[in-house]
């Protein structure tokens, strides 16, 4: 496990937000999405509406360390979710959800295809 603080995007840290999705994003639609067909997050942003959203930025070491990952929340929806592939499976991914499951309150919740049962067993881990 790393050490991982979690603080709130800035928008200096857009290009690690686009880094770390830009890599992410391929494996978690690989079972569906030709490589050629995956946006980027540039193009993505905008229609899915990240800016729209609450974001926070996972770094390691420190607050003001490589960002790791990021998760950003509308309401009571997580809408955007994505570690860094190089980082996987170390703790960070389950940090960023426990930073903004109190901000979702009790109807909080993420819609997950059923093409990745991965990522639906890491958000059942969390039901209580």
């Amino acid at each position: 496990m790393v050490r991982v603080d979690v603080r709130d995007y800035r928008t200096t840290d857009w290009p690690a937000v686009c880094r770390i999705h830009d890599s992410a994003r391929p494996i978690e639609v690989a079972g569906f999405v030709p490589k050629s067909e995956v946006w980027s997050m540039e193009q993505a942003a905008v229609v899915d509406g990240f800016f729209d959203s609450q974001t926070f930025l996972a770094c390691l070491d420190h607050a003001e360390g490589t960002p790791a990952g990021f998760v950003s929340i509308r309401g009571a929806e997580i809408c955007w979710f994505y570690v860094d592939p190089a980082l996987h499976r170390q703790g960070i991914g389950r940090k960023l959800i426990e930073y903004v499951l109190p901000l979702l309150g009790a109807d909080g919740f993420a819609l997950c295809v059923s093409e990745n049962p991965q990522a639906q067993a890491f958000y059942r881990s969390f039901d209580s």
